[in-house]
């Protein structure tokens, strides 16, 4: 008896977490094959929005089903202020271009203007770069971590920012795509907030160092503690 409750209560969580109707996210992935996800705020107001690079698996999928098709649109799923997701509009983004079957995706900023832009590759067809050209005003603080001799990189650190009565929490992280390797700077989306910033950075080894960013909408370096 206690199994079966323990089930029960476990599958109305699980429905509630993943109630995709709730979060906007039920409709745009419901017919999509992602190979390739990647979280970033690519409009910099402070919330992390979603990356999608799409394409099937099976190159005859619309022989079996009518519905699916082996080149699919990628998607960017824009988050409302952590309320919901929105799709973004395929006349308004990188979905535009023709669909393919995409598989690995990596973001950076290749301009260094605090942009998030995207990278995708597609089975049997051409590498594309696409640049991020929303014109907001807000914010950013870019962060570029030089790490310990035996991991100059600072895999695993972990950078936190507080803005006001909030904070924003983000990890150097290593691979997390379909055989891609995203930029290792981070971008911080700042929205309208312009003024200095607390950060506090974990480093993987456990220490930790706090500093002080008086200077916004550029990119800063900052070094592992007593790194020679």
């Amino acid at each position: 008896m206690q199994a079966k409750v323990f089930l029960k209560k476990h599958w109305i969580q699980r429905h509630k977490i993943n109630n995709g109707p709730l979060f906007g996210m039920s409709q745009p992935s419901y017919m999509s094959m992602g190979w390739s996800i990647a979280f970033a705020d690519v409009n910099n107001n402070g919330f992390e929005d979603i990356i999608v690079a799409n394409g099937h698996l099976q190159d005859f999928i619309k022989k079996i089903d009518s519905r699916q098709s082996y080149a699919q649109p990628n998607q960017l799923i824009l988050n409302q202020e952590g309320k919901k997701f929105l799709l973004q509009q395929n006349d308004k983004t990188f979905s535009t271009q023709d669909p393919k079957a995409s598989r690995g995706l990596a973001i950076a900023d290749w301009n260094n203007d605090g942009k998030i832009d995207f990278a995708v590759n597609n089975i049997v067809d051409k590498f594309e770069i696409f640049k991020y050209t929303d014109k907001n005003s807000n914010s950013w603080l870019g962060i570029q971590l030089n790490g310990s001799k035996q991991n100059s990189s600072a895999i695993e650190a972990v950078v936190t920012i507080k803005t006001n009565d909030t904070s924003q929490r983000k990890e150097v992280i290593s691979g997390g795509s379909y055989m891609s390797q995203s930029e290792l700077r981070l971008v911080f989306g700042l929205g309208d907030f312009k003024e200095p910033i607390d950060l506090h950075i974990k480093w993987p080894d456990g220490k930790a160092s706090h500093h002080s960013i008086k200077e916004i909408n550029k990119y800063h370096v900052l070094n592992y503690p007593n790194r020679n």
